[in-house]
Order: C-alpha cells, then sequence, then structure tokens
C-alpha cells in the first residue's frame, strides 16, 4: 500500500469514527430531551393504565370483568412499598377467601398489582356499584354482565391503593368492607349474628377471662374481657365491655358472673388464612364495635372509649383503630382486678358452690398461653399477607391515613396528576380561558393555595381534564420549545 492510499484510508476512517461519534451524541441528546418531554407532559401519568390494559389483554375476554389494579404510583416513592404491604392487608382482611395467594394482589409491575374478584371471594355487583358511586379518580369504560343484566358501565381498571385503604378500613365512610367480606346478604346487624356467622361458641361454660382494671383504652379504666371458642381450627374470639360509669351495676368486680349493665362491647375473632407456598396457616382478625343492646356502632363513644392511635381522631372506629390498635392482634391486658383485690387480702364469698366454681374457671386461670398462640397466628398471617411484620403494618396504616387526609399542596396535587407543580398554573389558567368554571379553590391551589381531600376529590375531574386540555394544546408545545430555548 503506497504513502497516498495509506492516507486516503486513514482519513476516511476518521470521518467515519466523527460521524459515528456525531450520531451518537445525537442519540443521547434526544433521548434526554424525549425524556423530559416525557416527565413534563406528564407521560409517566397513567403509566400503570397502560400497564393494566395491556396485562389484561393476556388473559381471556370473559375474565376481564373480575379483573381489577391497583396502584401506588400517585404516593411518595419512597412510601410506596409500605403502601403496597398495607393495601394487601386491607384487602385480606376484607376477604374470606382462607388461601393466601388468593386474596392478596398480585404484582404485574413496580407500582402496579391486580385482584380478580373471584378469588377474593367479592360480590361482583356490589364492587361495581361501589366504585361507580364512590371512586372520584376517573374511570374507565367496560362491558359486561352481571347475572342476567347486561349493561355498559364506567368503572375504573385502576384504583389508587391509598384511597383504597382509606374506604375499607372507615365504617363511619363506607359499609364495603362488610359487604364485600360478609357477602350483600349477609351483613351482620348485631353482634348476635356477628358471632353466628363465624361460629362462635355460645356455651357460657366455656369461656373464660379477666376484669381488667388499668386499661389503656377504656375511660373508666375498669373493663371485662371474655374468651370464647370458636369452630375454626386454632381459631378465637375475645370480646370486652365498658361503661360510662363505674356504678355498683356496671362495676364488673360486683357481677363476676358476668351479668353487669354496661355501654360499649368490642369484639375481635380470627379468619383463617393458609399458604399454599410456605403450607403455613395463621389468622386475621374481623372486628366489631356494638352497643349494649348488641347493635352495631361504626364508632365507639368517645366518653367509654379511645382511640388513643389518634387514626381518624378520639373515636375508635371500625375496623381500621382496631388494625392499628391490635399491633399484635391481641393486646395484653394490664390487670387483673380481681387477682390484684385477692393479692390484697380481699375474700370472694358466695353461697352457691356452682356459681363459685364458674368465678374460678373464668377468673382465675391465666390467659397468657392463649393470648400468645393468638398473637403467633396473627402476626404470622399479617407477614403471609403483606410481606411485612405486624409491627411495620400497623402505624403504617396509620400514617396512609395521615397522609391521605392532609391538606392537598400544589405539590401534592402535581404528584397525583403526574404533573410538575409549575404546570399546574399554567394548565389551570389555560382551562379557565377556553373552558371556564374554575372554582376559587382550584384556582387557589393552582397559586399555591391548599384544600382539605374531599373537595380535591371533588375537583379532580376538572384538574385532569385541564391537564389533557393543557398538554394537548399548541401553547404547551410552544411553552416547551422556548423552554428548550
Amino acid at each position: 500500500m503506497n504513502k497516498d492510499d495509506y492516507l486516503q484510508r486513514i482519513t476516511k476512517l476518521h470521518e467515519e469514527v466523527v460521524f459515528l461519534r456525531r450520531l451518537l451524541i445525537a442519540l443521547l441528546v434526544a433521548a434526554v430531551v424525549l425524556f423530559f418531554l416525557g416527565v413534563l407532559t406528564g407521560k409517566t401519568y397513567g403509566s400503570d393504565l397502560q400497564l393494566a390494559s395491556k396485562h389484561r389483554k393476556g388473559f381471556p375476554e370473559t375474565d376481564w370483568l373480575y379483573l381489577f389494579y391497583i396502584t401506588t404510583e400517585t404516593y411518595p416513592e419512597e412510601k410506596r412499598e409500605e403502601l403496597f404491604a398495607v393495601v394487601s392487608y386491607m384487602v385480606a382482611s376484607s376477604s374470606r377467601q382462607p388461601i393466601v395467594e388468593r386474596c392478596t394482589p398480585i404484582k404485574v409491575g413496580d407500582t402496579l398489582s391486580y385482584i380478580d374478584l373471584r378469588n377474593l371471594k367479592w360480590d361482583q355487583k356490589t364492587w361495581y356499584d361501589f366504585l361507580l358511586a364512590e371512586y372520584p379518580y376517573g374511570y374507565f369504560e367496560i362491558q359486561g354482565k352481571i347475572g342476567e343484566e347486561i349493561f355498559t358501565r364506567r368503572v375504573p381498571l385502576v384504583i389508587r391503593a391509598d384511597w383504597l385503604v382509606t374506604v375499607l378500613g372507615d365504617g363511619t365512610e363506607s359499609e364495603i368492607h362488610y359487604q364485600l367480606l360478609y357477602g350483600p346478604d349477609n351483613v351482620p346487624k348485631n353482634r348476635d349474628e356477628f358471632l353466628e356467622f363465624w361460629k362462635v361458641d355460645n356455651d357460657p361454660t366455656h369461656r373464660f377471662g379477666m376484669i381488667e382494671g388499668n386499661s389503656g383504652v377504656a375511660v373508666n379504666e375498669v373493663r371485662w374481657i371474655e374468651f370464647r371458642p370458636i369452630a375454626i381450627p386454632d381459631g378465637f374470639a375475645w370480646g370486652t365491655r365498658d361503661a360510662i360509669d363505674i356504678t355498683k351495676d356496671t362495676d364488673p368486680i360486683e357481677n363476676l358472673l358476668g351479668g353487669h349493665k354496661h355501654d360499649a362491647e368490642e369484639w375481635i375473632v380470627s379468619i383463617p388464612k393458609i399458604s399454599i407456598r410456605t403450607r403455613e396457616r395463621g389468622h386475621l382478625i374481623a372486628v366489631l364495635l356494638n352497643d349494649d343492646e348488641g347493635s352495631i356502632q361504626q364508632a365507639a363513644p368517645v366518653n367509654i372509649v379511645e382511640d388513643h392511635s389518634d387514626v381518624r381522631g378520639r373515636e375508635i372506629i371500625n375496623p381500621v383503630s382496631c388494625y392499628v390498635c391490635h399491633v399484635k392482634g391481641i393486646n395484653e391486658p394490664n390487670t387483673n382486678e380481681l387477682q390484684r383485690l385477692l393479692d390484697l387480702g380481699v375474700e370472694a364469698y358466695t353461697k352457691n358452690k356452682e356459681n363459685a366454681e364458674k368465678i374460678e374457671l373464668f377468673h382465675l386461670g391465666s390467659l397468657e398461653r392463649t393470648i400468645t398462640r393468638n398473637q403467633e397466628d396473627y402476626q404470622l398471617a399479617v407477614e403471609m399477607v403483606s410481606g411485612k411484620t405486624s409491627d411495620i403494618v400497623a402505624p403504617a396504616i396509620a400514617e396512609v391515613y395521615e397522609l391521605y387526609d392532609a391538606k392537598v399542596t400544589r405539590e401534592t396535587a402535581a404528584r397525583e396528576l403526574g404533573m410538575e407543580p409549575d404546570s399546574i398554573k399554567l394548565a389551570i389558567a389555560y382551562y379557565d380561558e377556553h373552558i371556564g368554571g374554575v372554582s376559587g379553590r382550584l384556582a387557589g391551589l393552582s397559586h399555591g393555595a391548599s384544600m382539605n381531600r374531599t373537595r380535591w376529590e371533588e375537583e379532580f375531574e376538572t384538574a385532569y381534564k385541564a391537564r389533557k386540555l393543557w398538554f394537548d394544546s399548541d401553547e404547551w408545545k410552544n411553552h416547551v420549545n422556548e423552554g428548550e430555548q
């Protein structure tokens, strides 16, 4: 090869290297720009909706009506893992399905999971009607058949996990937890129906318990505690009785056979859960609050008992307050009041030998081993359904409520809409100019004010429409181009 050919070849190779280098740089720049545009336009928002739609197509169309998806993508990124654990716990606690792998959401992405109504044993019509009436964050068109009724309804395919947690756990806001757990025709109307549903033994001779003298829940600190057997193997049922005032008629220490007046009760029974993967068995809990007549109460009066975890105030709310308070499932009592008095030298007498034996059997046996076994079964079940220990799940439940109930700021709204905070102001202004009807609260939010969660739920549809209108507009495209320059 002569010198001229060599130089010509070197020059050509140099030009090819320069071209490839420039092409690589151009591709990298394009990728960065596309990523920037995707984030700026909010195209990352709704990615779970796209993934859900794609994932559902992998099933026969006859299954589609039973498949729904749960997302954590609108939640703070650093807390999404705990939210998934919480929503898994809540869904499993609202399902009679005993198989863990069928009563918990199944992950299909980093922030997306799905449920099958048939596996959960949830009534399809109840679920549809509930979402149609209550879900505030968008809808998805779907067709199907429920029973013999052909219909077309707009129901959400993807549901926010934090919203689902709050509605499943607060009986004062919605009864959906009970309708899903028991079925629409079997929701207990009172304490007796509740205990009968869970096959709790009603024979008084099989009960045992104690009088607690230093309760952290009862305002008067004195409460009656009793254990009842249940037909479910290794299951349990615990009940408490509380009174507004401790008088001779309401003081359990004066009524050792339990026939005393009281004003409120709390019941906790076990829901069996079995993992077919690990072959372990455990129990979650079903809870009930009722008055002295047995009628259901969704919130217990604060002059009788108090929620010190303050999930949604001082009232004990059914069932979430119990989930948060009962970290181990069954809480250990503090003081056995009868035993304390006996230790002080007080002597208890009764002329009726049969009654004396009943008192001894009920009050003087230790509860420690029974409570420990019940706690172990509960904590095992929590970990099986959520992947987290109960001491993590319980406070995480409270935190979901705290974050959801907090004031919605422009930053919160931006995360839930999949926008940059500065883009909300432009989107709302553009919508108001071209469509009109923007409320003062929504306008204020776009300028940095905040609003409560209920108000944001009312305004979400308008905010989402404003987002879509803005990102589809030429003005936005010009805004992006100007920003690049």
